[in-house]
């Protein structure tokens, strides 16, 4: 993640190497030059929103860190100011993606955005299409597949894992983590799942933990997110 964002912010600063600003032409008195501020290219200002997006994202997930250290009031504010965090990063990121449709980790990003703020059938749509534009980009993979938790669909996220588990082991033990607080939340509220259902992929997943632990990963691919 560290790295993506630097790699954006190195690419920005390369974007408006140009002057921001250009010398006009004076006038016959020789008053000073008047000052023209030079265009952003699409290119830039997407990279600019796109940034601004993930500041605002690492804010949200600020608050949501201390939120968790409180309790009551204290903590339901502090996830009120998550969620407005959030919301701010999405809408970073869909300007991003106005100035660059193709532009796929704005796409994943934005995913990422919605299903913090539990809109998964949003969140799903955002990252496949990241994933359309990119099939091999891991991270989308990893996060769609909490969004499918997110809705129930935990046959899609074992295929997930088991796809990330042959491609990007860190990715899948984080995925892994995510499908362990499903299990222990709908052991005891198992919603519109049947008990069984439920009970099976706990199984499941304690067998595939169980695997992994037994596993050493093998060489990893470089994250960029």
């Amino acid at each position: 993640m560290q790295q993506l964002r630097n790699g954006l912010l190195v690419m920005l600063a390369l974007a408006v190497a140009t002057p921001v600003l250009a010398a006009g032409g004076g006038s016959v008195g020789g008053s000073a030059p008047t000052e023209q501020r030079v265009k952003r290219t699409p290119e830039q200002s997407a990279i600019r929103h796109y940034n601004a997006g993930l500041k605002r994202r690492d804010k949200a997930e600020k608050y949501l860190a201390d939120a968790a250290e409180r309790e009551g009031n204290a903590r339901s504010k502090r996830e009120a100011k998550a969620a407005k965090q959030f919301e701010k990063a999405a809408k970073e990121f869909e300007k991003a993606i106005g100035y660059r449709p193709d532009f796929y980790q704005a796409h994943g990003s934005l995913g990422y955005a919605y299903r913090r703020l539990g809109r998964y059938d949003e969140s799903l749509a955002a990252y496949n299409r990241s994933l359309s534009l990119n099939p091999d980009y891991a991270e989308a993979i990893e996060y769609r597949a909490e969004a499918y938790l997110g809705l129930n669909r935990i046959d899609a996220a074992q295929e997930a894992y088991m796809d990330l588990f042959r491609r990007q082991r860190d990715l899948a033990d984080q995925l892994m983590v995510a499908m362990s607080a499903w299990v222990d939340q709908r052991s005891s509220e198992p919603g519109d799942l049947a008990p069984e259902r439920v009970e099976a992929f706990a199984a499941w997943v304690a067998e595939r933990g169980e695997l992994a632990g037994q596993t050493q990963p093998m060489g990893q691919v470089s994250r960029d997110w």
